[in-house]
């Protein structure tokens, strides 16, 4: 089974997860606005970490891009991937839009700003990832959303809608959320607790 991590915004407790992220092979991706957090050089170190990818999440962090004109998404989308590109020195391929909100026209943008991918995302649901720019390529993924509130996965907190999904023995699995709620809600030692779960899971179906 494939696992991906990825976690928005580029909030400097970012750092602290990927401390501890890098007890473990998967690879995970930092979506990161323009207006962060994470100074400069933070985000260029973490770029440079094994199995790390950063990626685009606009200069200014709109609330929902679907509110916004053609001229004002590519704007928004191309500053961060410029501002991005110059920290690191690598392109920027992959994208996520702030909230998951996006619509034809953010493709578009997309498409003429060079993105490859566009992460969609849906709490506690059956997400759609990756979605290709230009040839809208579509791949059914089951997701984990790392959030305290159960009311997002019928009452039962994520480790159990994890326990859930793992039965159902996928061939992808994302997890994803924002490195604040984990640190500042008290939920460290619970994904840790994920992480382990997911290991063992991993390693207990290597040869499936």
């Amino acid at each position: 089974m494939e696992i991906i991590f990825s976690f928005d915004d580029g909030v400097r407790n970012d750092l602290y997860i990927d401390s501890i992220m890098q007890n473990y092979s998967w690879q995970r991706t930092y979506f990161v606005p323009s207006n962060c957090e994470l100074a400069p050089y933070e985000i260029r170190a973490l770029s440079k970490k094994k199995n790390v990818t950063i990626g685009g999440h606009t200069k200014t962090h709109p609330e929902d891009l679907k509110g916004l004109n053609y001229g004002r998404q590519f704007y928004e989308i191309l500053s961060n991937k410029i501002f991005l590109e110059e920290i690191i020195g690598r392109k920027i391929t992959l994208f996520a839009p702030p909230s998951g909100k996006y619509n034809a026209t953010t493709i578009e943008a997309l498409e003429n700003c060079g993105f490859d991918y566009l992460r969609k995302v849906a709490w506690g649901n059956i997400e759609r990832l990756p979605i290709k720019v230009g040839k809208s390529v579509i791949v059914d993924v089951p997701s984990i959303f790392i959030h305290p509130d159960k009311r997002k996965f019928g009452g039962v907190d994520f480790i159990e809608y994890a326990k859930t999904l793992l039965e159902l023995k996928p061939e992808r699995l994302h997890v994803w959320g924002h490195s604040d709620a984990v640190v500042q809600c008290g939920f460290v030692n619970k994904f840790v607790e994920l992480l382990e779960l997911l290991k063992n899971y991993e390693n207990s179906h290597s040869n499936l």
